[in-house]
């Protein structure tokens, strides 16, 4: 956890003529890993998992914090249409974390998109839809499998990042006209919660106000 270019060993910037360098990065430990019993049932659906640390992040580190979830129903009921994407690119060019800004793609034309290609999205709110930001032709910059698409929301009065997508799947090759199809993380909440081994820590607003990444026939 923690890592920002993935090219160097620490990671450090020139901040008025002296370099500053950030929090070694965290190797930690996997205790298990939470698949949904419903992943690819049908195809592409349910596309998320769980990973249960065995270890302890040190969250006091000034690069790695915790990001918020949709918990409240005001949270889960929010329609964003546009959002924050934080991610490292597929591919060798894809050492450093990049920030854009992505737009939403509503589900119906999504849907009758992805139709000429096989694919059958769920007519429901479980997955998002967001436009690409290259255009056709263009050189390809996809982002990373389950990168996280968020958005600044109020939480207990204060702006705090919320996660609301990881990245599923898109199209194989660059294409303005096919959406990337993330699953939306607000409509998964109550598998989150039955899930987690510790649910009260979710009563404590803990996350922080900064970018985090959670570390595809079609692009997968």
């Amino acid at each position: 956890m923690g890592e920002y270019d993935k090219s160097t060993m620490t990671d450090c910037a020139q901040v008025d003529g002296q370099s500053v360098c950030a929090p070694p990065v965290q190797i930690l430990r996997i205790e298990s890993l939470i698949v949904h019993t419903g992943f690819n049932k049908p195809r592409y659906a349910n596309d998320i998992a769980l990973i249960r640390l065995r270890d302890r992040a040190d969250t006091s580190r000034s690069n790695v914090k915790p990001i918020c979830l949709p918990v409240t129903n005001e949270l889960r009921s929010s329609k964003p249409t546009r959002y924050t994407l934080t991610a490292w690119a597929s591919g060798s060019r894809g050492n450093v974390l990049e920030r854009s800004q992505r737009e939403l793609v509503e589900s119906v034309e999504c849907q009758k998109l992805y139709t000429d290609k096989s694919v059958t999205l769920e007519k429901t709110t479980r997955q998002i839809c967001i436009k690409q930001q290259q255009e056709s032709g263009s050189r390809c910059n996809f982002p990373s499998s389950a990168a996280p698409l968020q958005v600044v929301q109020q939480v207990q009065g204060k702006s705090r990042y919320v996660l609301y997508g990881v990245l599923s799947y898109g199209p194989k090759n660059c294409s303005a006209l096919y959406p990337d199809v993330y699953t939306n993380v607000a409509s998964y909440m109550d598998w989150i919660l039955e899930n987690i081994q510790d649910p009260s820590y979710l009563n404590s607003v803990n996350c922080q106000e900064r970018y985090n990444a959670i570390h595809y026939p079609l692009r997968k």
